[in-house]
C-alpha cells in the first residue's frame, strides 16, 4: 500500500475546578513522497506530527493551567 498523505488530530481537556475545564486541539497533515514508498519514513513522519501536536497543545493550555 502506497501511503500518500497522513493526519494527526489531538486533543486535552483538562479541568479547571468548579464545574469549568478548558480544551485545545490542533490538527496536522502531511503529503509523503510519493517517489520513495519507504515504511520507516512514513512512522517518522507520524512521530513527528504527533509530537509538535502535543507540545502546540501543551503550550496553548499551559496559561490557563498556570491560573
Amino acid at each position: 500500500m502506497n501511503i500518500t498523505t497522513i493526519s494527526v488530530n489531538y486533543s486535552r481537556k483538562v479541568n479547571l475546578g468548579d464545574y469549568e475545564s478548558a480544551e485545545a486541539s490542533v490538527g496536522y497533515f502531511a503529503k509523503l513522497d510519493q517517489d520513495d514508498p519507504d515504511e520507516l519514513e512514513d512512522e517518522v513522519a507520524v512521530e513527528i506530527l504527533i509530537q509538535k501536536a502535543r507540545n502546540n497543545v501543551k503550550s496553548a493550555l499551559k496559561p490557563v493551567c498556570q491560573a
